[in-house]
Parts: C-alpha cells; structure tokens; sequence
C-alpha cells in the first residue's frame, strides 16, 4: 500500500508540473487572442472613418457643384435683357440663397476669398442691371471666378482622396505590425505548446511505467506472500488431523483441533483469494465452453446449495478464456450469491449464459440481501467491505477477482442490485474466433 501511495504521489507531482507549465502557453495564447481583437477593432474603427469622410468629401463636392453651376445660371439669367422686376427679384432670392448654402462649405485653402470675390463681383453684377451698364465684363469675371472656385473644390477633392489613401495606408501597415506580432507570438506559442506537449507526453509515459513497475512488483511481492504463507499451513494443518481424528485424544484436544482445523481452512482461502487476485492479471490463455464448465463448478458447490432453488441456462459457445479462469470467474460468483443469501427466505439463484453479437453473456442473479447504491459502486474494489458485508465472514476479495480476471481476457462485469432484493452481475466474455 505504501508503494503505491509513493507511485501515486509521483504521478499527481508530475501533473501537477505538467498543469503549472500550461499557464504560460495559456497566458500567450490569451495575448494573441487580444491583439486580434485589438486589430480588429481598429480596422472597424479606420472603416468607419473612411466612410464617414469619404460620405462627407462626396456630399461637399457634389453640393458645391450644384450650387455654383446654380449661381452661374443666375448669373446668365441676370444678365439677360428686357428682364422684368419681378424676375429679377426672384433671381436675386435664388442667388442669396445659394450664397447662404455655400458659405458653410468655403472651407478649402483660398476658396473663402474666392468665395468673397465671388459675392461682391455678384453685387456688382446686380448694380449694374439696376443701371443698365455693360455687363460683358462682369459676366467674365463672374465666370473665371466660378472656375477658379471649380478648381479649388477640384484640388480640395484630390488632397482628401490623397488623405484617405494616407489613412488605409496607415490602416494595412498597423495591420501588418499586428498581424506579424501576432503570427510571431503564435509560432512562438506553437513551439511552447510542443515543448509542454512533449514534457506531458514523457511524463505520462514514465508514469505509467512507474504504474507498470510498482504492479508488477505488488503482484510478485503477492504471489511470494501467498506461496510463503501456504507452506507454514500445511504442517499445522496435518498436526490439527491428527489431533481430531486421534482416538486417544481428549475432547479438550480434539475440540481445540476443530478450531485450528476451521482457522486453517479460513487463513488458506485468504491466502489463496490473494494468490488469485495477483494471478488475475495474467490470466492463462486458451478456450472453454460454457456448457462444460458450468455444470462442472455447480456440481463442485452442490453441498453449499442444498436447500436452494438453482435455475440454470447454458449455450454452447465457446469463450476466450481458459477453463481455469472461467471456473474462477463462476465459482467466486456463486459463492458471493450463497455467502449473501437472505437470513429470511432460501435462496433463488439463477445461473445462465446468453449469446450475443460478439460477446457472451455469463449472467448470476440472486434474491439475497444485496446491497445499497454505494456499497454496488464499490463492489468490484479489492478488500472493499459493505455495511450489508460487515456481519458475514470475507475479505472484499470475490468480486475484485471475477472483475480483475475478467478484464484482463477482454471482458467486462456489470452489477445491479437493491437491499433486500438481491443482485444481478453480468459478465461480458469474449467469445471465441472458432465460433
């Protein structure tokens, strides 16, 4: 017990190591998640300045435009000839009032004084229709100032287009500087990772060689023990014989010899339940058939179920796993059915096995005293002792070696079982490749 206490010390040492070297990894990993965020947050917030200012470069040209083509044919209209007083006023309002449209876009450099130049050469326009001077001059100087106007908005245009390329530019070059810190500390997380995969991987290896070594060395140290503690036995069991069945005895002796002849016996099957359950794991190969074993083990267990009502089932296949083993298997079922039977009815035990797709079914059931849902999660560990099992004599060996034996030959046990109602076990064999 001790040695695997150490090995398992080791091993949860060892993961726990191998736990603490992820937080790096982790923490790196939760960077590159952040600068991807980051990343995208900034593109979203460049798209959506570009858009705005692109929205708003468009809007300011194409109103601009508008409004001085508008001045422009208020301006022609206004110099046209025979023009009534009430036309004129109303070019007048159309042209003040495009004035007042515009003025807030003469932002541009130099368009503001030419936007000024623009409205005095207007007003002297409108004078001189007032005084039917010559227009001609007015009217080409109103025309180059609208152009110069047109050329200023033209090259305010060109310097925002320029703006935005500046921006985008600045967008995909901060991009790139994330994008490539981001796929660096990646590849450098990428390596870290493989790095503690690999330390985990030779950490699980060389713990469960550990596992391996100190099983290994707690089922010889179990064979050693049951062979050693066998040999003492057998003498003392012979002088027990002796004493009881000599005739010169005194009733004193020979009742003192029935009791060490019933310790013997009760110290044998533990020594022998410890030998099995260190054997369980190498199992002997071969073949058996159900039909042949089953008869054979209820028969050698006939005595103990004298006063019992036993219904029994067999198919014919034939399992993977030697006669030895399967008569292991049954016998400690059995017994383990007998061993919990009920103090108030006698015992319905119901034998039987079921073939299947790949498997055969080796099924125990019984109406005995059975257990609680704990103590049946813990059936099957080796010296476990329910408290349905505390008053009956054992040492929470059977099931352990039905369910050690029959995993190690590819099988698996399954129990169900309520107090006071019995238990059922399963076990799945694997049938044999000849079937």
């Amino acid at each position: 017990m001790k040695t695997r206490t150490k090995a398992r010390t080791e091993g949860a040492t060892a993961m726990t190591r191998a736990l603490m070297a992820r937080w790096p990894v982790l923490g790196a990993l939760g960077l590159v998640a952040l600068f991807i965020v980051v990343m995208l947050g900034a593109d979203v917030l460049v798209a959506r300045r570009v858009a705005f200012r692109t929205a708003q470069i468009v809007d300011n040209a194409q109103r601009s435009i508008l409004l001085v083509d508008d001045v422009r044919n208020q301006a022609q209209r206004l110099s046209a000839p025979a023009l009534s007083p009430a036309e004129v006023s109303t070019i007048r309002e159309t042209i003040a009032m495009d004035a007042r449209a515009y003025d807030p876009l003469a932002t541009s450099s130099g368009e503001r004084e030419e936007w000024n130049r623009l409205q005095a050469t207007l007003a002297r326009l409108q004078v001189s229709v007032e005084a039917k001077l010559p227009l001609g001059a007015v009217t080409r100087e109103i025309e180059r100032s609208i152009e110069r106007l047109v050329s200023i908005n033209r090259e305010a245009a060109y310097a925002e287009q320029d703006a935005i390329r500046g921006i985008h530019r600045q967008a995909i070059l901060a991009d790139l500087l994330v994008g490539s810190f981001a796929i660096g500390l990646a590849a450098l997380v990428a390596v870290a990772l493989f790095r503690v995969l690999g330390r985990q991987r030779l950490l699980v290896a060389q713990y469960l060689q550990l596992v391996g070594e100190k099983n290994q060395e707690l089922d010889a140290f179990a064979g050693r023990a049951a062979h050693d503690l066998l040999s003492p036995l057998n003498p003392i069991r012979g002088y027990a014989d002796l004493m009881f069945l000599g005739h010169e005895s005194p009733e004193q002796v020979r009742e003192m010899a029935a009791r060490i002849r019933i310790a013997v016996e009760r110290m044998s099957r533990v020594v022998h339940d410890m030998l099995e359950l260190s054997r369980a794991g190498r199992p002997t190969p071969g073949e058996s058939r159900l039909s042949e074993v089953g008869p054979r083990v209820l028969e050698e267990l006939g005595p103990s179920l004298r006063d019992a009502e036993v219904t029994v089932g067999w198919t014919d296949e034939v399992v993977a796993c030697s006669a030895g083993v399967l008569e292991q298997i049954l016998r400690n079922l059995v017994e383990n059915a007998i061993k919990f039977r009920s103090r108030e009815r006698p015992l319905r035990l119901t034998v039987k096995s079921e073939s299947q797709e790949t498997t055969c079914a080796l099924v125990v059931e019984d109406n005995g005293v059975g257990m609680n849902a704990d103590s049946a999660q813990h059936a099957f560990e080796a010296y476990y002792r329910g408290q349905t099992e505390q008053e009956v004599p054992g040492h929470g060996l059977g099931l352990a070696i039905v369910e050690r034996a029959t995993r190690a030959v590819g099988g698996t046990c399954t129990l169900t079982s309520h107090p006071d109602a019995g238990t059922r076990i399963v076990v799945q064999l694997p049938r044999s490749h000849d079937n």
